[in-house]
């Protein structure tokens, strides 16, 4: 089996190596039909379907994947995405488009070596960038026929639908949708909530829905922060008597901060991770630009604290980029703070500093914002 041949080169060998090849060989299926179990089938390839063992054997057959390809290659589980900058370094290099083309022929190459047919119907091309060439790109189907792959402006990533604008405004109505659900399914449910049953259910059923991955889709646009904001809003008045209180006064009443702050909390807590090393982080720097995801501060005085960070100005849709929203606060915090020696402690002193932000309890909703669903 071509997965046995792999295990050595990560270091599985002797009664380990023989103990996952007893486990994948001899293995037989059968598939009952109208009631009737037919004769069993020896299985020539795979692993036992729910076995324990099934995800990280496939992990190690198609992690070398990226070694045969040019381009950056990002890669969960059965999902695999390929993508290329949009600069050539020299002018002697072939363009970028080409390379990606040339990657996508390796890739189906590598498939079919090892067994694994790909579905070019199911595969779709994402362009970024206002000055992207556009570029079609092309597999082979079964028949040795070019199939071109699907364009798309916006697809789902790991619970997170990015659009080609880079908005995702799409992301956040959807999430925004789901969270009115859950709300109408608890307004139903419940005749009456106390503050203390109503926070149970709203921090565990609704506002994950609002914060999952904010850090990476955290909004830009007003709207989308109000859209994100008034389920909350509405969310407080299912409170018993509270629904006749102002949104700031139903907040501090619950100790329920805006999700602004949240979103604000979320940032100062990612990059403490990155700037401690809590979190693994690609140490080179970006082929393009030359500078690194997040790097020190080239001035340091008197002033702030010592994991200062060199603020990064990016053009168009990039404004809003993680580094680039969150830099700024972090180098306002103070020395105690971002010394902390772990997650927790920094979370706690972090809550401290942070107790009169404004941003805590206070929204202000745009005048011209209307949700597009009927509030409670």
């Amino acid at each position: 089996m071509r997965l046995l041949t792999k295990l050595p080169a990560y270091g599985i060998t002797g009664n380990l190596k023989q103990w996952i090849q007893n486990f994948l060989t001899g293995c037989k299926q059968s598939v009952k039909i109208n009631g009737e179990i037919p004769d069993s089938v020896n299985v020539t390839s795979g692993v036992p379907q729910g076995s324990v063992m099934g995800p990280l054997l496939f992990i190690l057959f198609v992690n070398d994947l990226p070694d045969n390809l040019h381009n950056p290659t990002l890669m969960y589980a059965d999902d695999t995405k390929m993508f290329s900058l949009k600069k050539q370094r020299l002018i002697m290099d072939p363009p970028n488009t080409t390379t990606l083309q040339q990657d996508l022929t390796r890739f189906q190459s590598w498939a079919n070596n090892m067994g694994m047919k790909l579905n070019p119907t199911k595969c779709k091309t994402m362009h970024l960038g206002r000055s992207n060439p556009l570029q079609e790109y092309t597999m082979l189907l079964d028949d040795n026929t070019q199939h071109h792959i699907m364009t798309t402006t916006e697809e789902k990533d790991l619970g997170v639908i990015v659009d080609s604008g880079l908005t995702f405004s799409k992301h956040i109505q959807t999430q925004v949708n789901k969270a009115n659900s859950v709300l109408r399914a608890i307004k139903h449910t419940f005749k009456a909530l106390d503050p203390t049953a109503f926070l149970s259910l709203y921090k565990s059923l609704v506002r994950p829905n609002l914060e999952y991955a904010s850090v990476i889709w955290s909004p830009k646009l007003k709207r989308d922060k109000d859209a994100l904001e008034y389920v909350q809003r509405r969310a407080t008045r299912l409170v018993t008597g509270l629904s006749g209180k102002s949104y700031e006064e139903r907040l501090l009443t619950l100790e329920l901060p805006t999700l602004e702050f949240r979103r604000q909390r979320a940032d100062m807590i990612q990059m403490f991770k990155l700037v401690h090393g809590l979190e693994e982080l690609n140490p080179a720097p970006c082929s393009e630009c030359g500078r690194m995801i997040i790097q020190p501060a080239l001035n340091i005085n008197n002033r702030g604290h010592d994991f200062k960070l060199q603020i990064q100005h990016e053009p168009g849709p990039r404004d809003n980029f993680f580094t680039r929203r969150a830099t700024k606060s972090w180098n306002r915090l103070t020395q105690d703070t971002v010394s902390a020696n772990c997650v927790n402690i920094f979370k706690n002193r972090l809550t401290k500093e942070w107790k009169n932000k404004p941003e805590r309890y206070h929204y202000r909703f745009s005048y011209q914002y209307r949700p597009k669903t009927a509030h409670t």
